[in-house]
């Protein structure tokens, strides 16, 4: 191999690297919002029935 081919390749390997840790770090956001909108969802339920229970004893 020519040093220019090994050059390339160790280019690529580091920028793959870099990339792989970006998808990581990607990851565990997209992790982190999926909990949160799981939290809301779950929040939005809640104040639903509290709405409906306060409802039905002032109706």
């Amino acid at each position: 191999m020519e040093q220019n081919e090994i050059l390339l390749m160790q280019t690529l390997y580091a920028t793959i690297g870099k990339q792989k840790i970006q998808l990581d770090a990607l990851r565990a956001v997209y992790d982190q919002s999926v909990k949160q909108v799981g939290a809301l969802n779950e929040e939005i339920k809640e104040l639903k029935e509290d709405g409906n229970k306060s409802n039905k004893k002032s109706g």
